[in-house]
Order: C-alpha cells, then sequence, then structure tokens
C-alpha cells in the first residue's frame, strides 16, 4: 500500500504531529518544548499512532 492509496501526504502528516507533540508538551511542561528529542519522540508516537487508526 502506498501514501497514495490511502490518501495522506507523509510530510502533512509529520508536520501536524511535530505541532501536536510541541503543543502536549507545553501544556504539561513548558519547559519540555525546548527538548528536541522529546518533540520528536512523541511526534513519532503520535504518528505511529495515526498511521495505524487510517
Amino acid at each position: 500500500m502506498t501514501e497514495k492509496s490511502i490518501g495522506y501526504d507523509p510530510d502533512i502528516l509529520m508536520g501536524a504531529c511535530i505541532q501536536a507533540a510541541a503543543t502536549v508538551l507545553a501544556a504539561n511542561n513548558p519547559e519540555t518544548t525546548i527538548n528536541p528529542v522529546e518533540i520528536a519522540r512523541l511526534a513519532a508516537e503520535i504518528r505511529d499512532e495515526a498511521l495505524v487508526q487510517m
């Protein structure tokens, strides 16, 4: 199955996941938003769950 067949653009999906991760981290603890590793980790978790839900 390709990206085209399930109707998503991986770049847009990852951008949305990064934004969501930064928002969640900021809500929980504003100091964690300066840690790119934490943002990337949470963004990957969000992306993985989004792909499962598709």
